[in-house]
């Protein structure tokens, strides 16, 4: 069950008012993720990359926890330097410097030249993780 009480296993009466244990927040990235990345009948496992901008999407629109997510991309350090985003304002660039209690809102290099502050709330957000170079 995801932040908004979206999701398996369908909110029960029990649980309207009450506050979402942490521990449930914390599986729900987990599963998510895994959901991703495995093998279905219908479909092949996504790339991480495509996976975490799905976990990212999910985050912004508050069906997962922010912050949990973010831990999570900094457990499998996939937001690291020199890694290609996507920004909500369509641009494109390399992260330059990440901060561990701020994996979601790093430092970016614009394609265009321009740093962006992603933690700074008028600049745009993280959109979406690129494949990495082969």
């Amino acid at each position: 069950m995801g932040t908004d009480r979206s999701g398996y296993p369908h909110g029960p009466a029990c649980l309207n008012g009450r506050k979402l244990h942490f521990a449930s927040l914390v599986v729900a990235v987990a599963d998510v993720y895994d959901a991703l990345r495995t093998v279905r009948p219908y479909r092949p496992a996504l790339s991480v990359a495509k996976a975490c901008t799905i976990l990212i999407g999910d985050a912004t629109s508050g069906k997962l926890h922010r912050e949990y997510v973010s831990e999570f991309f900094f457990l499998l350090k996939v937001l690291t330097p020199g890694r290609r985003v996507t920004l909500t304002d369509g641009n494109q660039g390399v992260i330059l410097e990440v901060q561990k209690n701020r994996v979601l809102a790093p430092l970016v290099r614009g394609d265009d030249g321009k740093l962006y502050d992603l933690s700074n709330p008028s600049a745009p957000a993280l959109s979406g993780v690129e494949e990495e170079a082969d």
